[in-house]
Parts: structure tokens; C-alpha cells; sequence
């Protein structure tokens, strides 16, 4: 799976503590990760759950695992 919109983990990391504070906007699942299985959807709306993501496409060198809620906002990110 793709994670688009964030150059790093750092910068996701800054934009969810900024979203928890209600200075930003909530980092939603539906607008940043793109699916790429051809076994069918990874992404399951209405589940908390937790998805191995590539930041950086084409190069594939920055992977980073993302926190999901019910409600499709990332929570978290390692």
C-alpha cells in the first residue's frame, strides 16, 4: 500500500500531534493511501487497524506502519 502526502515520518508524525491538539486537520486514510494488492482492498472503512505503507514510490526505500481508527483518521505511525 501507498501513503502519499507526506515526504517522511516525521512530518506525518508532526501533522497527527498537530491534528490531536485541533490545530490542524485529521490525516485521513481515504485521501493518503492508495492500494496496490491485487488480491483485492487492504483498506477495511469502519475497522482500527494497522497497515504496512511505502512513502516513497517509485523508489521504495521509506516504509513506515500507520495506525487506523473506526472513523478512517490516522492516529498513529512507526
Amino acid at each position: 500500500m501507498l501513503f502519499h502526502g507526506f515526504t517522511s515520518k516525521a512530518a506525518l508524525k508532526a501533522a497527527i500531534a498537530m491534528a490531536a491538539k485541533g490545530e490542524g486537520e485529521p490525516v485521513l486514510a481515504s485521501e493518503c493511501l492508495e492500494e496496490t494488492s491485487m488480491f483485492g482492498s487492504e483498506y477495511k472503512p469502519g475497522f482500527q487497524q494497522s497497515y504496512c505503507v511505502c512513502m516513497d514510490h517509485p523508489k521504495r526505500t521509506k516504509f513506515a506502519n500507520v495506525w487506523v481508527d473506526r472513523d478512517g483518521i490516522v492516529f498513529k505511525v512507526a
